[in-house]
């Protein structure tokens, strides 16, 4: 069975930035050269620890796989990417969510392949496909349960916007495409391909200018397109415009050399928001390794148990990490890195109850405040109590670290006797949460009146 991370991830990483031999030779001596020269270059601290210790997940594969890779992750945790399904090199685009791989199909042929390379917030998802008995590919969006084609042949990235950065078929001839609401606008970069897109419209790609025939990344924007020299491939791009590719951070003309693991060669694929930069890098040892640059230092997000090869294709605005890793029987598969080192704290900020005093039926509204105190997204239930009776539930879904929201229950007094009601607020605590204090809060006391109208009545209907 051939293997899919070569028939699938394996082209497209050449095109996405393995390393060049220019790459690959490019010391830091050259680079401290180039910094005494004026070049703009700044100079990052070599590799080591970043803050923050990472666990692995293997996300498996389709049922009878054998292979599969991860490349995009969204602010929901879900992932997407491809994997075989035991047909020998034939692939399929697949999303990860809570534990389940879901094939998302292809176009239909007997050995038809597809591949998702893109996930924004809304679970929109773009890649691309064969088209049936054709040699050529055709890009896709997959938007609830429903393929739709795209009129570029490959999409990688896709914004909130669902702005798609894709290319035309690869060829000596091929152009950079933005593709948006059904129009498509070709960027005017010959040999090239746009890789990522951000929320500001601004496209990165690789381009081959004539002449000579040399690679470069590019940022483009508003019909203007930059040559980024320092880097063959452009290959993520932030909200902020900063741009990663082989070895380097560009930042409005600044360059970062972002250092290796201790070997020669260091591929950047993606930066989120934070300015973390995830990629794959030799360490002292050759090998290639996940790895994750923060604040100047570089991290290995090592392997599976037992593998030797890993790569960081994707990371979402709280640092979770997706990419591929081989594992002990040398088999590449799709893993998710996750902090592990982080808080879990939800609390019950603020709770209060009104009216305070009701005539039994009357309705009263509860309302709270939840707050994620925690340093990652929360998924929670809320819960409000008259003494130990419950009014109800409610659930908090995805709830963003240092964000708040506001909470309200209805209460239907008319089935509770007349009395004092001690009324609660609790958060139910999430898993590996220690610091429960502020979990709860006591909204006041209500008093349930007797409905004298109702008591009235009930005494009329006894009397006759």
């Amino acid at each position: 069975m051939a293997n899919m991370r070569r028939e699938v991830a394996g082209r497209l990483a050449d095109e996405l930035g393995e390393p060049s031999t220019k790459t690959r030779t490019l010391g830091l001596g050259v680079v401290i050269a180039l910094l005494v020269a004026g070049t703009g270059w700044v100079i990052a601290a070599p590799a080591s620890a970043a803050a923050g210790q990472y666990s692995v997940t293997d996300l498996g594969t389709l049922p009878g796989g054998r292979t599969s890779i991860a490349y995009d992750i969204n602010g929901a945790g879900e992932v997407v990417g491809a994997s075989d399904f035991g047909s020998g090199s034939v692939s399929h685009g697949v999303l990860w969510h809570d534990g389940t791989i879901t094939d998302l199909g292809q176009r239909g042929g007997p050995s038809n392949s597809s591949v998702a390379w893109g996930i924004n917030d809304d679970g929109q998802i773009v890649g691309y496909g064969r088209v049936p008995w054709t040699p050529y590919e055709k890009a896709i969006l997959w938007e609830n349960g429903t393929m739709v084609d795209l009129s570029m042949a490959r999409a990688y990235s896709l914004n909130e916007q669902v702005q798609v950065a894709g290319g035309t078929n690869p060829s000596p001839s091929s152009d950079a495409v933005l593709w948006e609401a059904g129009t498509t606008t070709y960027l005017g970069t010959y040999g090239g391909q746009a890789y990522d897109i951000n929320n500001r419209r601004q496209l990165v790609g690789r381009y081959t200018p004539c002449c000579p025939y040399t690679s470069y990344g590019f940022l483009w924007e508003n019909g203007t397109v930059t040559k980024l020299s320092q880097m063959s491939v452009a290959s993520g791009i932030n909200d902020a415009g900063q741009v990663v590719g082989g070895n380097v951070l560009w930042d409005n003309g600044t360059v970062t050399y972002l250092g290796t693991l201790g070997g020669a060669s260091t591929s950047a694929y993606a930066i989120n928001n934070g300015g973390q930069v995830v990629g794959t890098s030799t360490n002292a040892s050759g090998s290639w390794h996940a790895f994750l640059w923060e604040d100047g230092a570089m991290q290995d997000l090592d392997t599976l148990p037992g593998g030797s090869r890993s790569e960081a294709w994707g990371i979402n605005e709280f640092g979770q990490v997706v990419g591929s890793s081989t594992d002990s029987t040398g088999n590449s598969h799709a893993v998710l890195w996750s902090r592990v080192d982080g808080t879990h704290d939800v609390a019950v900020v603020s709770a209060s109850a009104d009216p305070r005093v009701v005539l039994a039926g009357d309705p009263v509204t509860i309302t709270a405040t939840v707050r994620n105190q925690g340093d990652w997204p929360e998924t929670f239930d809320v819960t409000a109590f008259a003494n130990s009776i419950l009014i109800g539930t409610q659930t908090v879904t995805n709830l963003t670290p240092g964000d708040s929201v506001n909470i309200s229950f209805p209460w239907d007094t008319s089935t509770f006797d007349p009395g004092t009601y001690s009324i609660n607020v609790a958060a139910v605590p999430v898993p590996g949460e220690t610091d429960l204090a502020d979990n709860e809060l006591s909204a006041g006391v209500v008093l349930i009146l007797p409905n004298l109208l109702v008591l009235l009545r009930t005494i009329q209907v006894r009397r006759f």
